[in-house]
Parts: structure tokens; sequence; C-alpha cells
């Protein structure tokens, strides 16, 4: 079953191919939006057990914040999509040593060697 969310107005209307149509607000949608993830790792996992559902990254940006303080970090999805993230200075460093050492010390797997 296919679902698709289209604008009305200042609110949204959900729609399924069964014929269901749910309106929906702004804050509804981004409800929806901000719990997505979890629920698809869910489903995905009852599906495939043991599996991990990733969603591959087509592209990506890095910012300051307005105040300098946070990065915000974009990522966008094939064939639509975007997410953003704040990460503060901690996490910024943690994410950055951890990509460098997974870089260095890749593992060699199925006979790729790095």
């Amino acid at each position: 079953m296919a679902a698709s969310l289209k604008a009305a107005g200042e609110n949204f209307l959900l729609e399924t191919d069964a014929g269901i149509t749910v309106p929906l607000s702004s804050d509804d949608v981004l409800a929806l939006a901000y719990s997505a993830p979890m629920y698809r790792q869910a489903i995905m996992s009852r599906r495939h057990a043991g599996a991990l559902f990733a969603t591959p990254v087509a592209a990506f940006q890095a910012t300051w914040d307005a105040l300098a303080e946070n990065i915000l970090l974009q990522f966008e999805f094939s064939p639509n999509g975007t997410t953003i993230y704040e990460l503060n200075r901690a996490i910024s460093e943690e994410l950055t040593e951890k990509f460098r050492s997974l870089l260095s010390d890749r593992p060699d797997v199925q006979g790729h060697s790095h």
C-alpha cells in the first residue's frame, strides 16, 4: 500500500491508494517526520530479523549556526529528502575523531583491502 502527502492550504492530506484520506496539521506532519526513522527501523527489523536499515546519503553540507556555536549538518537523500542535525562542539569533535579512526582502520572484508 502506497501513501502520499499533499499540501492542502495551511494543512496537509495523507492519502493512500486504498482511498483513505487523513487531514494533518503542520504539527502532525512534523511529529510524523520526527518519529518516522524510529518506526522505519522497527518495521525493517521485523521484516528482516537482525538487519539494520540505513538511508544512503546523496550529498551533505556543513555550516555554523547563526550564533557560530553549533555545527549544522545537512544530509540529502535520493530521490528527495533532507534532514538537518545540530551538533555541539564536543559531539562534532567526537564525530570527527570517530571518522578518522574508521577511515584509518578499515577492516578487510571479503577480500577487499584498503
